[in-house]
């Protein structure tokens, strides 16, 4: 680890560890018909005519009409803003903005996967304080806390439901703007299994190994504060013991909806406390050049990036098998972070997942990991010409040192092999 990588990675513990994130944590409702309870919700929330915040699909679908009904009918009036995205965009942001305010809102609710959460957060944002998505860039910038948020999650993999971030997309400077704050967590999260029953196997598994690399990353973090490692492996349990059944059979089987669903929440809590690590770096970096699904880029990573830790992670990893049931006698904790490690590629397998990056070449490796080591160390900036910045971007907090060449190893089983087929 560089010593400046160190130095802030130090501060950004020291800072999480005097954070007590339970007082953030949203309210929760849940279980097979909570959307409908969205209403109550509004109104105990003193929510008098609320911003629907969501995409097109879910509303041509008929997501959106049941929730849409339970607010009228407890008599909180609706607008619906249904121009979501992916990677929401500044515009998109500001678009939702101007339409919360001409329609006289006080209150929002999300409804959608991640990026839904991080639209109707940064809208949030924006109505409260009267500047643009840009000015929120880093950490801590909101002033004000936005209008009244509930969040309805209808994938089980960012967790942004409760977690304080939201990313942002500006096309015109070509990067993503990362916001950090306690003052975007969302008032009250309802997580209804019902509302993932049409969610396709492939979406399921890719979500699912979200939610999964969110919890074991955030169990390996330096970071990690007692509660959030109690809430990351009670995340880590849920989607080994869920995100089978979800995948075969999640038309029909509630309980690993919301065993899903409760699994993403908690791992929220616990990359919110212990942040992330390699695998969201190196994922990032493939998704914003190749647009690869965040989901399928970390579930790629995760287990080379496991398997480089090594000792350093074995300890953690063996707890974490023993708590899945695959100890047995006599096991040391290098056999049982191998054999976690080995169940974690069975299950992608028995899911279909794929291996590798569609249009990643050879040739574009070296690039790949510096571009990923840059997130991950914290030197997206210029010490030089933007020391704020710099010394803000702590990096991500790793147990062990990741050097480029390392980095491109991981890379490179990402690549196709010449004859291979996507």
């Amino acid at each position: 680890m560089t010593i400046m990588h160190k130095l802030k990675s130090e501060l950004g513990r020291q800072a999480m560890s005097r954070i007590k994130y339970e007082k953030f944590v949203p309210d929760l409702e849940n279980g097979p018909g909570s959307a409908k309870r969205a209403g109550e919700v509004a109104r105990r929330l003193g929510i008098t005519k609320t911003l629907i915040v969501t995409d097109k699909i879910l509303v041509d679908i008929g997501l959106v009409g049941p929730i849409n009904n339970a607010l009228q009918n407890a008599g909180t009036q609706t607008v619906i803003f249904d121009g979501v995205l992916p990677d929401p965009t500044v515009a998109q942001i500001e678009d939702g903005a101007e339409f919360y305010i001409a329609n006289g809102c006080d209150g929002i609710i999300a409804i959608g996967g991640g990026s839904a959460m991080d639209c109707a957060k940064m809208i949030g944002a924006v109505v409260s304080n009267n500047k643009p998505p840009a000015a929120f860039a880093g950490a801590f910038k909101v002033r004000k806390r936005i209008p009244a948020l509930i969040a309805v999650p209808t994938t089980h993999g960012t967790g942004s439901e409760v977690t304080f971030a939201a990313v942002v997309s500006d096309p015109v400077a070509q990067r993503k703007l990362l916001v950090s704050d306690f003052k975007i967590v969302p008032r009250v999260a309802i997580l209804d299994p019902e509302l993932l029953t049409g969610l396709p196997p492939a979406i399921s598994a890719a979500t699912g190994m979200d939610a999964l690399t969110h919890a074991v990353e955030s169990y390996l973090s330096p970071w990690a504060t007692s509660y959030s490692l109690e809430k990351s492996r009670s995340a880590v349990k849920g989607v080994f013991d869920f995100i089978l059944r979800a995948y075969h059979d999640g038309e029909s089987d509630l309980e690993a909806r919301e065993g899903m669903l409760l699994a993403s929440f908690n791992a929220g809590i616990g990359i919110s406390c212990g942040a992330v690590g390699y695998v969201h770096a190196i994922a990032h970096t493939l998704g914003y050049n190749y647009h690869t699904p965040h989901g399928v880029a970390n579930a790629m990573i995760l287990p080379h990036v496991l398997r480089f830790y090594g000792d350093a992670a074995a300890p953690r990893l063996a707890e974490l098998a023993r708590l899945v049931g695959l100890s047995t006698t006599g096991n040391s904790d290098e056999d049982l972070a191998r054999l976690f490690i080995d169940r974690i590629c069975e299950m992608q397998r028995e899911m279909h997942m794929p291996t590798t990056v569609q249009g990643l070449r050879a040739d574009r490796v070296d690039d790949m990991a510096t571009i990923a080591l840059q997130e991950a160390h914290g030197e997206r900036h210029s010490m030089l010409f933007r020391f704020g910045e710099f010394m803000m971007d702590t990096g991500y907090p790793t147990i062990k040192h990741m050097t480029h060449g390392e980095c491109a190893r991981i890379v490179r089983h990402c690549v196709a092999p010449p004859s291979s087929k996507l």
